[in-house]
This record gives C-alpha cells, sequence and structure tokens, in this order.
C-alpha cells in the first residue's frame, strides 16, 4: 500500500469518526432542547454550545486532510481551464505550496493554544469545567495530519511533473472533471441500491 493510499484510509476513518460525533452532538442538542421546553430540564446544563463548538472545531481539522485528499476543497477554477494543462499542474501544485504553509501556520499555533493550556491548566468556564487542552491537542492533531497530506501530495505532485507524468499529477491535485464526479455519483448510488 502506498503512502497516499494509507492517508487516505486515517483520513476516511477520521471524517467517519467526525461525522459520527457531529450526528450524535446534533442529537444531544436536539434532546437537550425538547427536554427544556417540555419540563424545564437541562441534561448539559447549558454545556451544549461549549462541546458543540468543541465538535465543530475538530471535525473541521479532520475533514480537511480527506477533502484534500479528495480534491473536494472549494475551487474558482475560471481562469485555470484557459491555460495550457502544464500551465495548469504548475497552478495545482503552487495551490497545494499555499495550502501546506497556510495550515502549517495554523497547525503550529493549535499546537502553542493546547500546550498552554495544558501548561495552566486550563478549563471552560461552563458547569462541565472542561480541561480545554484536550479539545485542543484532537483539534491541532487533525490540522497535523492535514499538513501532512499536503506535504505528501506536494512531494507527489512535484515528483510526477518531473517524471512528466501529467495523469498522476491530474489524479493528486487537479480540478475534479465532470466525469469522475459522475462515476462517484455513480458508485454512491450502486452502493445505495445493494444494501
Amino acid at each position: 500500500m502506498n503512502v497516499i493510499a494509507m492517508l487516505h484510509k486515517v483520513s476516511r476513518a477520521g471524517v467517519l469518526v467526525a461525522g459520527a460525533v457531529i450526528i450524535l452532538t446534533a442529537l444531544a442538542i436536539t434532546a437537550d432542547i425538547v427536554l427544556r421546553k417540555l419540563f424545564g430540564i437541562s441534561i448539559a446544563h447549558g454545556a451544549m454550545s461549549e462541546l458543540a463548538g468543541y465538535v465543530l472545531a475538530m471535525s473541521v481539522a479532520w475533514a480537511s486532510a480527506h477533502a484534500l485528499i479528495e480534491r473536494a476543497h472549494v475551487r474558482i477554477d475560471t481562469l485555470q481551464i484557459l491555460v495550457p494543462s502544464g500551465l495548469r499542474h504548475l497552478l495545482d501544485l503552487l495551490g497545494l505550496l499555499v495550502f501546506l504553509g497556510a495550515f502549517g501556520v495554523l497547525a503550529w499555533k493549535a499546537w502553542g493554544v493546547a500546550i498552554r493550556s495544558w501548561e495552566l491548566g486550563s478549563r471552560s468556564m461552563t458547569p462541565l469545567e472542561t480541561p480545554v487542552a484536550i479539545p485542543q491537542f484532537v483539534w491541532a492533531l487533525g490540522w497535523s495530519f492535514t499538513v501532512l497530506v499536503a506535504a505528501v501530495l506536494v512531494v507527489s505532485v512535484a515528483a510526477a511533473l518531473l517524471k512528466g507524468d501529467r495523469r498522476k499529477a491530474q489524479e493528486l491535485a487537479g480540478t475534479r472533471s465532470v466525469a469522475e464526479e459522475l462515476e462517484d455519483h455513480a458508485a454512491a448510488r450502486t452502493a445505495e441500491i445493494t444494501r
């Protein structure tokens, strides 16, 4: 198994866990709202927004890596489709480098926040008194994994371009084609039907 396939498996697991936790959080928020409205009681004593914030931050960090591997981040490719394919691949590589730099800074700062919270023993100012370093470490780890994925993609795309393998560079970093989108949709639909 190559490195990108392994990172894809880890990112997919991260997205599935993040999605499950988001669903559980939404159910808990719904239950809390219903209980407050009907019976005047709260299961979280006003801390659901705190938990939802942690879940959202951690989920976005982990999902970014998967979106990067799947080439699912939003792109504005109006100019890119007008340039020759060689330049398009260089723009894709440049985009990955910018992504790597921006999220590298974000991961670095996230670790600084988490470590500082740990050193200070910081807790949330809610009835839960959550040690905030715990969700912050998961958040920072998610951004670090995203940076790792971006770095591997930068190296892989650069290597493909140096070998003259434009098809591989397109598969790793290019804008998804309509045909690819349709294939994914058809595969998802087939999987749904066979269940």
